[in-house]
């Protein structure tokens, strides 16, 4: 065992694993320890999602100096973060890298930062193209001039942002984002006429959303539609977007839902990808001084956040800058709230009522008052996953691994497509005592991972995956 291997110091206090027993804890603890990664007691104050990141890389066996991503899966948000670099880095500045979307950190890092910052003027005067790149790239804080942050919806949908409806079906999304863009129309939110721009995808626009149109009294001729023959696919289309936004001056924009409207070659379960299309949304956003409203669905299961209940990875919910979730009401079933899940811009507004009326022969929402409802009380969040969520998820790895084993890669995106979360997931595959296996290329770098069962585990017959 290498020195470098030693080291890791107390990790950020928040990351998304957690063990379910103090025992599961002290077994990774002590494999460290008799594996000669730590010294006794070194990783008594991380958090549970680094502590396991570790373990999992030192019992895959491969020397940290090869260390090419988290055993369970690629890690794709950091890759996307470090560009090229991530090829030229070593497998401990890698680990180091990976630390914090893990809740961990390495204790080093902060001295790496300084260090870094004392060569850069050494650099830059030794390499006039470095110093250009820097110019092109960065910007002194002190030369950028303050923007207070304007507002669609007060306190609730911010222009030049991504903002996201979501909520589990038949609950009125689609319509909640019709009312919006009837005072929209109306000059309700803003306090002028606003034009809107609307994707939807599953409602007919003769049938359904015109008659909703009217019956929330927004002004017609300042909403337009993408026809219903016509595509439009993220973010490729991020060009023809900005052309029909520029055309039409729209300040509110919504996909309903989003999902419908990116390309099959965007895999919406992996974090880049997601990350990258809400990006180009919010450029567009920002370009026009206008907010982009998304629908989104809620995926099974029942996550310790609404936040990351959204479908697909969880940068939908991150990369977002404001999430508004509908449910039902717990005090009254005949109604709706909207709750403020998250606001980067400020504090969370409370959650409002609303509900659905006739009127004529098709139907509006009517927003009512603020209550005072918590997202525990309206999502009834438990701290982790119900039994039932974890027995479905061993019997949904027992079913992918019954032929021999597979790309963890591979797994991990089953498993959300399948409405299987990223931490039940791994309970389940500690369950099962999977551990992963390093696929090697012929220069012997490492090419990716692999679950296997392990031998004499028994596969079911009947599977609901």
């Amino acid at each position: 065992m290498t020195e470098s291997r030693n080291g890791f110091g107390p990790p950020a206090a928040n990351g998304g694993f957690t063990y379910e027993t103090d025992d599961e804890r002290q077994n990774d603890r002590d494999f460290l320890v008799e594996q000669g990664w730590i010294k006794p007691g070194e990783a008594d104050g991380w958090s549970d999602a680094a502590l396991e990141m570790v373990a999992e890389a030192c019992d895959s066996g491969v020397p940290i100096e090869e260390f090419d991503e988290i055993p369970y899966g690629p890690l794709d948000e950091v890759m996307f973060k470090y560009g090229d670099r991530w090829n030229s880095m070593s497998g401990v500045e890698r680990l180091i890298a990976a630390a914090p979307y893990l809740g961990g950190r390495y204790y080093r890092g902060d001295q790496m930062a300084r260090e870094l910052a004392e060569n850069a003027p050494t650099v830059v005067k030794a390499n006039p193209d470095a110093a250009e790149k820097l110019d092109r790239l960065l910007v002194r804080m002190d030369e950028v001039e303050s923007r207070r942050i304007e507002w669609l919806w007060r306190d609730r949908i911010p222009l030049r942002a991504v903002t996201l409806l979501a909520g589990i079906g038949g609950l009125g999304k689609s319509q909640a984002s019709l009312a919006i863009a009837g005072e929209a129309t109306r000059g309700d939110l803003t306090g002028h006429p606003e034009t809107v721009l609307l994707f939807t995808a599953e409602d007919d626009l003769e049938a359904v959303v015109k008659p909703r149109l009217t019956a929330t009294k927004a002004d017609a001729a300042l909403v337009y539609a993408l026809r219903m023959n016509a595509e439009l696919w993220l973010p490729d289309g991020i060009e023809e977007l900005r052309e029909l936004v520029r055309v039409t001056q729209a300040r509110l924009i919504i996909f309903d839902p989003l999902l419908a409207y990116v390309a099959e070659e965007t895999e919406t379960h992996k974090e880049r990808d997601v990350r990258v299309l809400i990006r180009r949304l919010h450029d567009v956003a920002a370009e026009f001084d206008a907010a982009v409203l998304a629908v989104m669905h809620f995926k099974k299961g029942a996550e310790a956040d609404a936040l990351y209940r959204v479908s697909g990875a969880a940068g939908f919910g991150n990369a977002a800058r404001s999430v508004l979730a509908a449910a039902r009401d717990p005090n009254d079933d005949t109604r709706r709230v909207l709750v403020h899940v998250k606001n980067n811009y400020g504090v969370e507004k409370p959650a409002i009522r609303f509900e659905v009326r006739q009127v004529g022969d098709s139907s509006a929402v009517v927003f009512g008052e603020e209550v005072n409802l918590t997202q525990r009380e309206v999502f009834g969040q438990r701290p982790g996953p119900e039994p039932e969520a974890q027995d479905e998820a061993v019997e949904f790895l027992r079913s992918e691994l019954a032929d021999g084993p597979r790309s963890a890669k591979d797994v991990v995106a089953d498993a959300k497509a399948a409405g299987v979360t990223e931490a039940t997931l791994r309970r389940a595959k500690k369950r099962l005592h999977i551990r992963p296996a390093p696929v090697r290329g012929d220069d012997n770098k490492i090419t990716g991972w692999v679950w296997a069962l392990p031998e004499g585990e028994v596969v079911s017959e009947t599977s609901d995956f």
